[in-house]
């Protein structure tokens, strides 16, 4: 590896981590709490935005799961939803992942010299014999089967004894019960999303299991209402949710964006410490971990083609920012550098004739102008939505810089520099 190459911090991926970055874990405590008083059969579901840590939420629940003393008579299980949403029933997936699960564990055993308990084999067995029996259900119902959304059982009572028999089986006798932690639902088709949640209501319904689902609860709602209830009211799909899940917890995001910058930034302080400035300033970040590590990576990336020449850290991150949140917006300012001038003037007032490309942006701290009487003109506050991805986050910071020299918006472009270095100003 070249000497460079070495000294340049490593960058960030997308990877879940237990590394408590996003201060989850007095939450994650507060979960396993809450956990340790349900009575099953029990569904919780954890709200959270695409982005804002969910899976790495699961992975440290799973983590505190094995560790708690309290917490020691659960069996965790781990079922990444996204991965089966092809298969033509995912609660056969789901079984098959259970049954992977304790298979390992029996595996260990025979190895270690220790034999597996007959329970233990005979629960494995009857897993494959629900798996199997679920999948012929499905086969003899046909279209019927669809049509009716799983409304008829089709002795799922029988079905669910079964499984906790099966539970019973291979987490030993007492009050021992099965975790199952469920990623990524929000991320499966919508006949996916449905089949899995009426799979687990209908035939994993047991009373020694207790299933975690980690999603955007907006996302669930809309697929049960265009799966279910394309005809009626987007409020009978929050009330079908209501009866599948028990309880719902939103996630929080327990660190502050600038808190967030330095843990990511702590091998280059300097330009760490002013990003963090410039975001107290301006607020020019969403608050979403996905959306802030990407652009801090694509930033990085950015400064480090910029060499040794000297630049202006605030300007490169107000284009980072049109870059990584505005991708169509940056491809013509990437053309054309005095497209600056027009995206700066959208950043300021709303601009009717603007390019066409800025039209359905939102301009934070934009609003209605109100007048009253004696009182002064303002502006009336404008309250977005952090994953929206029509706002200007950049818009802040565009109207707080200094008009760029052409030579500096070409350098913050990654463009070749032009001969005379006039100052960009804003179109009237």
């Amino acid at each position: 590896m070249p000497e460079e190459a070495a000294l340049l911090p490593l960058l960030p991926n997308d990877e879940p981590t237990t590394d408590d970055l996003l201060g989850h874990a007095r939450q994650v405590d507060e979960v396993l709490a809450f956990l340790g008083r349900v009575r099953p059969p029990y569904v919780l579901g954890v709200h959270g935005d695409w982005g804002t840590g969910k899976t790495s939420f699961l992975h440290k629940l799973q983590q505190q799961l094995g560790a708690n003393k309290t917490a020691r008579k659960s069996r965790v299980v781990f079922f990444e939803a996204w991965r089966h949403q092809f298969e033509e029933q995912p609660v056969v997936a789901l079984l098959h992942t259970i049954r992977e699960h304790f298979s390992l564990q029996q595996r260990v055993w025979e190895q270690s010299g220790k034999l597996a308990s007959v329970a233990a084999w005979t629960g494995l067995r009857m897993l494959d014999d629900l798996a199997a029996g679920v999948v012929q259900a499905g086969r003899e119902e046909g279209e019927g089967w669809e049509a009716r959304n799983f409304a008829v059982p089709l002795g799922s009572e029988s079905f669910r004894s079964a499984f906790e028999g099966a539970i019973a089986s291979l987490t030993g006798k007492g009050d021992a019960r099965l975790v199952v932690l469920i990623d990524d639902l929000d991320r499966c088709g919508d006949a996916a999303v449905v089949r899995l949640l009426e799979g687990l209501k209908l035939y994993l319904n047991a009373h020694n299991c207790v299933f975690v689902i980690a999603a955007d609860r907006r996302a669930v709602v809309r697929a049960i209402h265009r799966q279910l209830f394309s005809e009626g009211s987007p409020r009978d799909a929050e009330e079908y949710a209501e009866k599948l899940f028990q309880a719902v917890i939103p996630l929080r995001l327990a660190v502050e964006v600038r808190d967030f910058i330095g843990a990511f930034w702590s091998q280059d302080p300097a330009h760490g410490q002013r990003l963090i400035e410039l975001q107290r300033a301006h607020r020019f970040l969403p608050s979403n971990p996905r959306k802030i590590k990407r652009f801090l990576v694509e930033l990085q990336a950015r400064l480090q083609s910029c060499g040794d020449r000297p630049v202006d850290l605030d300007l490169l991150a107000a284009v980072q920012a049109v870059q990584t949140f505005h991708p169509d917006v940056f491809r013509i300012l990437e053309a054309e550098p005095d497209f600056w001038n027009e995206l700066v003037a959208q950043s300021r007032e709303p601009v009717a004739d603007c390019h066409e490309v800025l039209r359905g942006l939102k301009v934070p701290d934009r609003g209605a102008r109100r007048q009253s009487g004696d009182l002064s003109t303002g502006w009336a506050p404008t309250f977005l939505d952090p994953g929206d991805q029509a706002v200007l986050w950049a818009a802040r910071l565009l109207r707080a810089l200094p008009p760029p020299t052409q030579q500096a918006l070409h350098l913050a472009l990654l463009r070749e520099a032009q001969p005379e270095p006039p100052t960009l100003r804003p179109s009237p």
